[in-house]
This record gives structure tokens, C-alpha cells and sequence, in this order.
């Protein structure tokens, strides 16, 4: 499983580390409720459905705004609208603080990307071909879904 730390902007104009999780195959963007607290940031109600294997469904308390940087000395800024959940993923795997889906993941990726426009999927040059990533129009239903999946093997 791939993660990173990120430097996360409180609402005092200080950064703070938090543990981020990259997650390519996720449609959401998520942040824990302790996170969002620690930053003191407000956020706003938000009530939506977060759909991931192995895991019963659970709902998001809260929607808010973030502005993060590479762990690394970087000018680079981005800013991100979260749902805020109880947690994210299992607590074994964790603890994470933020899950930053597909539409910021792939393309950080040093690769060729082209875009099919403002809230459609985009798609990105790699060894294997075009990959074609994105938001996915739910219909105008609130759901988030979230993949995750371990494999056991003793290959």
C-alpha cells in the first residue's frame, strides 16, 4: 500500500503533517473527523453514502476545503474539498488522516495526461497503454466509493 506525508495548512496559516493515502482506485477525497479538528477547520454538512468492499456502509459527517504541499520543501500547492468520515480504511492499516482518490492520484503521476473537460474523466499515458481515471456520474445520487483490496499470499 502506498502512502505519504503531506503538510496539510491549519486554520491558522501553519502546516501540519498528516499521513496521507494515494488511492488511484478510490472516487473519494477524505479526511478524519480528528484531522479536520487538529487543523481547526470548519466544515459543512454532508451527508453521503461511502461504499467499500469488506466494509460495512458508512455515511460522511462533514465537507470541507483543504490546502496541502509534499512532505518535501516544494512551492507547489493544492487544495482539495473533503468528506470528513469517522475513519479511513481499517485501523490496522492505518492511521491515515487523508485519502486522496483518483481525480488527485493519477495525475501527479510524471506522465502524459489529457482532459475530457471540468468534472470528466481524464486519461493517462503509462508502459501499459492509456488508462482512462476520473469522476464517474453517480446520476445525481451522494455516493462515494472506495476501493480497497488485500491480498494474503504466501508466494
Amino acid at each position: 500500500m502506498c502512502t505519504a506525508l503531506i503538510q496539510v495548512r491549519d486554520i491558522w496559516g501553519n502546516y501540519q503533517t498528516c499521513r496521507c493515502l494515494p488511492d488511484s482506485e478510490s472516487q473519494a477525497l477524505l479526511a478524519t473527523n480528528e484531522c479536520i479538528k487538529r487543523l481547526g477547520l470548519r466544515k459543512e454538512k454532508a451527508n453521503v453514502s461511502i461504499s467499500c468492499p469488506g466494509a460495512s456502509d458508512t455515511r460522511t459527517n462533514g465537507l470541507t476545503e483543504i490546502q496541502f504541499t509534499s512532505h518535501f520543501p516544494t512551492q507547489n500547492s493544492l487544495h482539495a474539498s473533503v468528506y470528513v468520515s469517522n475513519k479511513i480504511l481499517d485501523p490496522a492499516f492505518g492511521p491515515f488522516h487523508v485519502l486522496l482518490g483518483v481525480v488527485l492520484t493519477l495525475p501527479s503521476l510524471k506522465g502524459q495526461t489529457l482532459s475530457l473537460g471540468k468534472d470528466k474523466p481524464f486519461v493517462i499515458h503509462s508502459k501499459l497503454g492509456w488508462k482512462i481515471a476520473g469522476k464517474a456520474n453517480s446520476g445525481g445520487q451522494n455516493f462515494l466509493h472506495v476501493n480497497h483490496i488485500q491480498l494474503v499470499s504466501d508466494h
